[in-house]
């Protein structure tokens, strides 16, 4: 049994054009084989950092032969609260009068934010935003980590500079260098270096081993340190590190003895404790025998 919607197109994805304040994330055609009907559906994200109120999205459709179909689609996404980073329009379908419609292209969208303000982008020159890639693309295991300590832990691309967008390593598309979303500076993302992410990285993973304050963990973080002997204070580090092994050793050796006094303690109590009950019933047998016996006379006496 076929499937009853069947992906007829797809525009490509994070299609822009320069100073718009909206991307459109993706769009497709789908066709419902039950009905036979065929509807576009839109995913617009904010960029912007104003709230968006509003979307009036017009489209040109095409046969499969992409003639067009002279057909002029609009459709108002109304009564939104749509902020920065959000998207709409992914799970509202507009259907199409014709059912012949096999691509389309999205022409004009005016966008129309909370403060009564708007903004009217041609998207008929629009142009697919250049893949956003992850961190591991360019960066080794060190580097990242200390992308993720600098700049936080949401880190996950590599940031960029693309026309008028500053691409922020969170993932958010922003108009400014300083990302809306997170706020970092997507120019000193960029603008680091490679060299000195790597030492760093480095140094402050030595740095987090050693704070754990466990003998095993100072003796990672001693490796690190070695590796970047000559970075910051990382001799002083290793240093450091020696000294709260040595105090780790010598806080150990005292537990171990504190451990076999009190097990010796328990032990001597424990050989007391049975000394005095064989003790208990050396003394005690003879005394219950006798009594026994005198219960026994008594009672021998009353029978008689």
């Amino acid at each position: 049994m076929s499937e009853r919607y069947q992906r007829l197109f797809e525009l490509d994805k994070n299609m822009y054009v320069v100073g718009s304040p909206v991307v459109i994330s993706a769009g497709a055609i789908t066709k419902d084989n039950e009905t036979g009907r065929v509807f576009i559906q839109l995913k617009i994200k904010n960029i912007s950092d104003k709230t968006i109120k509003a979307v009036i999205a017009s489209f040109s459709g095409y046969d499969v032969q992409k003639n067009n179909i002279g057909e002029k689609i609009v459709y108002e996404y109304l009564d939104l609260n749509c902020n920065f980073n959000e998207e709409i329009g992914a799970k509202i379908p507009v259907f199409l009068n014709n059912a012949g419609t096999r691509s389309f292209s999205a022409d004009n969208i005016k966008i129309i934010f909370c403060d009564d303000t708007s903004y009217e982008a041609d998207f008929s020159q629009a142009v697919s935003i250049p893949e956003i890639k992850e961190l591991n693309a360019n960066y080794d295991e060190d580097q990242i980590y200390q992308i993720k300590k600098q700049f936080g832990i949401n880190c996950r691309y590599l940031p960029q500079k693309y026309r008028d967008l500053f691409i922020c390593s969170c993932g958010a598309i922003n108009h400014s260098e300083k990302c809306f979303s997170c706020g970092n500076s997507i120019i000193e993302m960029i603008s680091v270096d490679p060299k000195v992410l790597k030492k760093d990285g480095i140094y402050n993973k030595a740095l987090d081993e050693f704070s754990k304050g466990k003998k095993e963990n100072c003796k990672k973080a001693i490796e690190y340190f070695e590796s970047i002997i000559d970075w910051k204070d990382s001799n002083t580090k290793i240093d450091e590190c020696n000294a709260k092994i040595q105090e780790i050793i010598i806080a150990e050796e005292k537990a171990e003895a504190e451990r076999k006094r009190k097990a010796e303690e328990a032990r001597i109590a424990a050989e007391k404790k049975k000394a005095l009950y064989k003790k208990t019933a050396i003394i005690g047998g003879p005394i219950v025998a006798a009594l026994i016996a005198f219960i026994m006379v008594i009672i021998q006496e009353s029978i008689t």
